[in-house]
């Protein structure tokens, strides 16, 4: 993609070229070619600095995967973190400790305290959170991956 962008600019820079030299039948030889010269030397600065910008943007792209990769690691420890919460809330002791200390910092967010009800009616709750979590962890790496791969071939482009 990135290849043909640089191999149009080269085109462009070479008909301009080519029509600067023949717009001007009056000029000699000589001013026709170093203006086809200049026109050429124009075509590579602009595919040198066209390679630059790619080489930056698949950097700037590849250095976005490797975020999107720690993003995605991260929301599988938390999704880990919650499906710990949510196995530990099946067993009735720790269902009660955690009444008692949610209840101690006022932690609900309700006015009311809450109830080991409220904390089994929770469950399924987390547990659909860990799955849409687990999920959406699975997606940001494939996510991550095509854009990595697009980084590539923008800079193996840049590079040809």
């Amino acid at each position: 993609m990135f290849g043909k962008m640089i191999a149009g600019v080269l085109a462009s820079g070479a008909l301009l070229a080519t029509a600067g030299a023949s717009a001007t039948p009056s000029t000699d030889r000589e001013t026709a070619s170093e203006l086809e010269q200049t026109l050429r030397a124009a075509a590579n600065e602009v595919e040198a600095a066209v390679r630059e910008s790619v080489k930056a943007s698949a950097g700037a792209m590849a250095e976005g995967a490797d975020g999107m990769l720690e993003g995605a690691d991260e929301m599988e420890s938390g999704a880990d973190e919650m499906a710990e919460y949510a196995r530990k809330l099946r067993s009735r002791e720790f269902r009660l400790s955690e009444v008692e200390r949610i209840n101690a910092e006022g932690s609900w967010g309700r006015d009311e305290p809450i109830t080991e009800q409220d904390l089994i009616d929770a469950i399924p709750a987390l547990e659909g959170a860990v799955v849409d979590m687990r999920e959406g962890a699975k997606d940001m790496r494939k996510s991550a991956e095509e854009m990595r791969r697009t980084a590539r071939e923008m800079a193996d482009d840049a590079r040809t």
